[in-house]
């Protein structure tokens, strides 16, 4: 069995980039989930992180809590582990 598979086309020039890998349980993730994984997993504090997407320190902690549950990580290491050459 093959499984699923996630495509990213880039425009290059006269050229056309395709990308494929294998799907990812980090592809659940809504498209500001990644941007707070990404930013968290990087050593930045949820009031950092909020100060740079200009919402709320709490709203952070909502997306972590959401982040943590879908991936079914418990702390940052394994957060950071997981989203290490996510591409």
């Amino acid at each position: 069995m093959i499984g699923r598979m996630v495509f990213r086309v880039d425009p290059s020039d006269d050229l056309v980039l395709v990308h494929a890998r294998r799907s990812s349980i980090i592809d659940g993730l809504t498209e500001r989930e990644l941007e707070v994984a990404r930013l968290f997993a990087s050593g930045e504090s949820a009031k950092q992180i909020a100060q740079s997407l200009s919402i709320a320190p709490n709203t952070v902690r909502v997306h972590l809590g959401r982040i943590y549950e879908k991936l079914g990580v418990v702390n940052k290491a394994e957060l950071a582990s997981m989203l290490a050459g996510y591409d």
